[in-house]
């Protein structure tokens, strides 16, 4: 099947640079530790491990917060792109009804 890129909800959600292979806008390079420090380097963070920015989020820190509510969108994305994957028919299917 292959890596799979991130869906993106609007131009204004720029995917950057991946942190594990150099490649630009794929899920693997976006939902790790890793990529979780390098978006909130790239945001105007301090440098700190992905342990270190949900524990400050916790205790109240508004850049960690913020890096984590843009990873937790970004895993969101994912996990529903999955879903389509996994069972498309369905989601087709869900949209026609609705409409």
């Amino acid at each position: 099947m292959g890596p799979q890129p991130a869906a993106l909800a609007d131009a204004g959600r720029d995917p950057g640079t991946g942190v594990l292979l150099r490649s630009v806008g794929l899920y693997r390079d976006f939902l790790s530790g890793p990529a979780l420090a390098a978006d909130h380097r790239r945001h105007g963070g301090r440098s700190l491990r992905a342990i270190e920015i949900a524990t400050l989020t916790t205790r109240g820190d508004a850049e960690c917060a913020a890096s984590l509510g843009r990873y937790m969108d970004r895993l969101a994305r994912g996990l529903a792109s999955m879903i389509n994957l996994i069972d498309p028919m369905r989601s087709c299917w869900e949209a026609v009804f609705r409409a």
